[in-house]
Formats: structure tokens, C-alpha cells, sequence
């Protein structure tokens, strides 16, 4: 194509390259791609009857067949607007539509995938998406009408590069830049002509359009039909024509994606012959319902143990070829963790929704263990805790043993007997540790203010400040309360936190007291219970003494 006349078409220069792929024809549409547009791209055919006196007659024009036709089965009586008839030439289910009832809005509008080899080398393939409309209401005699066609984008797949696409700029279509019967009639004013750009990525047109009529936007819904028989003509000398064949069962529309990812990665017909074409096809569609899988397939691999980062046996490609459509991308990472000791089979069958937390364990330790492992501790931990977060939980444990720089090759560590107690340890040790420049600020400075505020004893009682910001989650998890949580507040001074011990018994908790701007905020025992007599005396001792007396003295 003459570059003045890619510029007449709304095609930019650096799309020269890609628009020499479709010759002179790039915007003629052949004879058979005609007969498959008419034959099949739309979803519904009409039967039209011009007036009362061929309704008499039962004779109507077929949209399907574009023949006049004598429906002599039927009685005119039953030619009513909308009811349905038989072709008797095609034998297509059609639609009566009386002429002079016919809104002025009926429309059938199709969006058809054509393809053809390129005319530069017979092993490239291109494909077109074309927008055809039939606006059966704005016109008088149906039978004389004439298709608007719009050609919306361009794809152009080459082995070994990829796929690039020509599309609209900002995937708009505009109502004014129309074709009839393939032969161009299109307004020069920018405003309504076509303007095209390359794509990142060669994409399937949605099927949702956004037209643009006399200012106003509209959103109409499309029928989408894709020319099978003519891609696998396209392909015929081409590599892509390989796996095809499997493929096309899974492809219902176009061979578009199919098409670009295959021209890159030659690895895509190699899965899809082995049986593999569903996850081909999922990837295709942009599903992502197997978020944990990562990128499971090698796809620059130059054979299948390559490629899926692991050795099939004989059985495992017998079941792939009987039921890979069972098989996704969650299923091969099961069997690529289990380094062959299981079957693609057995992959299948354990489908356990914890894929990530699994993962993250066979870095430590084979799978086999660690699942036998883990059903002993089952029976120790809550029955509802462990059926959903077991998995999860062991794999956190083994994350903080890391970080404290356990030794990952003792069974002591890796298989304790009592993995929650140790679990609830480690949390502990790795909370610390990251908390660890906030103790020595607190030590440095916080602690020795608070002891000297709120030092006191009396009654065979003391208020002891917190050695360690960590000892308030010791105490709250013997108190049974969230103070655990005062940690990052009592760092930074919003608010203090004390204990109060029995001087008989110092190690046991007694009362947990918080503090704030001098005045007592809650005092409580065990389970946030209410204090005793004897507790309530100290705690007003306390008041009277260091908090009262500190507001005396500045006031006077």
C-alpha cells in the first residue's frame, strides 16, 4: 500500500511496515469472505415482506439465502410481524418482518475475524476484524440494501517475533467511517474518519462497541464470528499451523492469542499436543483464578522436561493426553514441588487450597514429611483452626525460625513436639527482635521516668514498671487481655502501662494498671475482671500518693 494512501486510510507511517503484509486488498473483502459474512456471522435472518399483497401471496425475501421465497406451509394469517418461519430454499429459521411495522432502529451488527497468508511470505499469517452492519430499518427495500463495513484492526503474526496489531486510537469505532461493499466511501474531515495505532500487544476486539452518533454515545452489543476454516487455510504454510488442530476445540472465536503466543514460544505447541491445551487456553482468556501458581511454564524451553521444570514418565503423559483438561496451573506446580516422587495424577487429586503456604515449606523440607508431620500435631490443635490454616501456620513458623537464625537442619526445629507452644514462642522472639531499637529507646528513657513517677509499696504491694515494652504481651496473655497491644502507644508516650505484684508472690500477676496525663484510665485483674478490696485500698493508696500529690504540688 502507497504510503499517500495509508495516510488517506488514518494509518500512521510507522505502521508501513506491518500494512505491506495485506497488499492492495487490505481493505477488499474477497468473494468467500463475503459468502461467510452473509452465511454466517449473524446471529439472527429475517424473512421481509414488502407489503399486505405478498403477505397474502406468503411470498417474502430471505436475508439468509437473499432470495424472494413462497412460503406455501404456512397461512397468511400466521406471517404475523415477529413470528417465525421456515426457509424453504435454506432452511433457515427466520424472522418475519412486516416493512411497514419495521422500526427504524433494526439492526444486526457483526464483528468477523478473516484471515489470509501474507502476500510478502506464505509462512506469516494475518487476520482481519471486521465490523459489518446491516441497517435493515433506514432501509426502504431490504432486499436492495447494502452492508456497512468497517475494517477495525489488523494483526500480523510472524514465527519466531510474535503478533503486532493495528487497532483504532483509544479502540473507539466511529459510526461515520463506513465502507460499502468493501469498496471505500469515507468523509475526509478528521473529525470522522478513522485514525488507526499500534497496539503493545495483538488483543481480541470486545464485542461491546461505544458508537459515536450525532454527539451522543451509545453502547451496543455485537455477535462475534471468527472464519475457522479460513485460519487454517491462512496456516497452511506457515509453522503456526501446528497444534492447531488440538487447539481449535478450546478456541471458539479467533486464533488470536493463540496465534501470538505460539509465534514466540514455539514451547506452546509442544503443551498443547501433549495435551495441555485448557491451560493454554485459560492463559489465552487472561485468567487468573491460580494466583499462587507464579509462572509455572518455562516457555523459551526447548523440550517438555524443560518446559514444565520436570521429567513426565510414561503414565504421566498417558493421563495428560486422556485428561489434561483437567490438569491447571495449580496442578503442575503440586507435581513440580513433589520433584517425582508423585504422579501428575496424584498432583491433581490433592488440590489443597494452601498452595503458597506449601510452597513456601518445600524450601525446608520434603513434602511427604512435612504432611506426615502435620497431621500429628492435627490432633493437638482446635479442630476448625487447623482445617483451614495448618498449612499456613507451619509455614510461618518456619519463616521465623529463619529470621532468629535457627539451625533449619535440626529435626528439634523443624519437627517440635509441640509445634503451637513453639510457634507462640517464635512470634514472640521475632516481635522482639524487630522491636528491638524501640526497647532500647523505652529502656533508656521511658522506664526510668515511669519509675520514678509511679515507684511505690505498700500494703505487701508494689507497682512494678515494665522491664521490656515485650513483657506487656507476657502479661497479656496470663491476664487474658489486650494490653499486648499497648506496646507501640507505651513507646511513644501516649499513654503508661504498670503491673501491680503481691510483694509474697512477684512473679504471679495481679493487676495491670494503665496511666494517662495522671489520672488512673482502668485497673484490672484477670480476664479484665474488677479489682478485690484489697486491690481497690492500694489502688487508691496509689492515687492519693503519686498522682493527687503531684497535682497538689502544682497548684500550690
Amino acid at each position: 500500500m502507497k504510503r499517500a494512501t495509508m495516510a488517506k486510510y488514518g494509518i500512521p507511517a510507522k505502521a508501513e511496515a506491518l500494512m505491506a503484509h495485506f497488499g492492495r486488498d487490505a481493505f477488499r473483502l474477497s468473494p468467500e469472505e463475503w459468502a461467510f459474512i452473509r452465511g454466517k456471522a449473524f446471529d439472527r435472518d429475517y424473512f421481509f415482506i414488502a407489503n399486505r399483497e405478498d403477505r397474502q401471496r406468503q411470498r417474502g425475501w430471505c436475508s439468509h439465502c437473499r432470495k424472494w421465497q413462497m412460503t406455501v406451509s404456512y397461512s397468511p394469517e400466521r406471517l404475523g410481524h415477529n413470528d417465525t418461519v421456515k426457509c424453504p430454499e435454506c432452511g433457515a429459521e427466520l424472522t418475519v418482518k412486516h416493512a411497514w411495522r419495521m422500526s427504524m432502529y433494526l439492526e444486526d451488527e457483526a464483528l468477523v475475524y478473516l484471515y489470509r497468508p501474507s502476500v510478502l511470505d506464505p509462512a506469516i499469517v494475518t487476520a482481519r476484524a471486521v465490523d459489518v452492519c446491516r441497517p435493515w430499518g433506514i432501509c426502504i427495500e431490504p432486499h436492495k440494501l447494502q452492508e456497512r463495513v468497517l475494517f477495525d484492526s489488523f494483526y500480523v503474526f510472524t514465527p519466531g517475533e510474535g503478533g503486532q496489531m493495528l487497532r483504532p486510537v483509544n479502540s473507539a469505532k466511529v459510526f461515520w467511517a463506513t465502507f460499502w461493499a468493501g469498496e471505500v466511501a469515507r468523509k475526509t474531515d478528521g473529525r470522522f474518519g478513522m485514525v488507526y495505532e499500534l497496539a503493545a500487544r495483538p488483543a481480541a476486539r470486545d464485542a461491546h462497541y461505544t458508537n459515536t452518533y450525532m454527539g451522543m454515545m451509545r453502547r451496543i452489543e455485537i455477535s462475534v464470528a471468527a472464519d475457522s476454516e479460513g485460519a487454517f487455510r491462512a496456516a497452511e504454510h506457515s509453522p503456526l499451523r501446528y497444534g492447531m488442530k488440538e487447539y481449535s476445540r478450546y478456541e471458539k472465536d479467533h486464533f488470536l492469542g493463540y496465534w501470538h503466543w505460539a509465534a514466540r514460544y514455539p514451547s506452546v505447541e509442544k503443551l498443547v499436543k501433549i495435551g495441555l491445551g485448557q491451560l493454554i487456553a485459560n492463559k489465552m482468556r487472561g485468567r487468573r483464578e491460580y494466583g499462587d501458581a507464579g509462572n509455572v511454564i518455562n516457555w523459551r524451553g526447548k523440550d517438555l522436561t524443560a518446559i514444565l521444570r520436570g521429567r513426565l514418565t510414561k503414565a504421566d503423559k498417558v493421563f495428560l493426553l486422556e485428561h489434561g483438561d483437567l490438569v491447571s496451573q495449580e496442578d503442575v506446580v503440586w507435581w513440580q514441588l513433589y520433584e517425582g516422587k508423585r504422579s501428575m495424577a496424584e498432583a491433581v487429586a490433592i488440590r489443597d487450597c494452601n498452595l503458597a503456604a506449601w510452597k513456601r515449606i518445600h524450601g525446608y523440607i520434603d513434602l511427604d514429611r512435612a504432611r506426615c508431620y502435620l497431621e500429628k500435631q492435627a490432633r493437638k490443635l482446635p479442630k476448625g483452626l487447623w482445617d483451614n490454616l495448618g498449612a499456613t501456620l507451619y509455614a510461618d513458623y518456619l519463616g521465623e525460625c529463619v529470621k532468629l537464625g535457627y539451625d533449619m537442619t535440626d529435626k528439634a526445629v523443624l519437627f517440635p513436639k509441640d509445634f503451637r507452644k513453639e510457634h507462640e514462642h517464635t512470634m514472640k522472639l521475632v516481635k522482639y527482635q524487630e522491636n528491638r531499637d524501640i526497647e532500647d529507646a523505652y529502656a533508656k528513657g521511658r522506664r526510668p521516668e515511669m519509675t520514678r513517677r509511679y515507684g511505690y509499696e505498700a500494703m505487701g504491694m508494689a507497682v512494678i514498671v515494665p522491664e521490656r515494652l515485650s513483657d506487656l504481651i507476657v502479661e497479656g496473655e496470663r491476664q487474658h487481655n489486650c494490653v499486648g497491644g499497648y506496646m507501640d502507644r507505651v513507646a511513644k508516650g501516649q499513654t503508661d502501662v504498670v503491673f501491680i505484684r503481691r510483694l509474697a508472690k512477684p512473679e504471679e500477676s495481679y493487676i495491670t494498671m494503665e496511666i494517662h496525663q495522671g489520672r488512673i484510665i482502668q485497673a484490672r485483674t484477670k480476664n479484665n475482671g474488677p479489682l478485690d478490696k484489697a486491690g481497690e485500698r492500694f489502688v487508691e493508696a496509689f492515687r492519693m500518693a503519686k498522682l493527687e500529690k503531684k497535682k497538689a504540688r502544682k497548684t500550690a
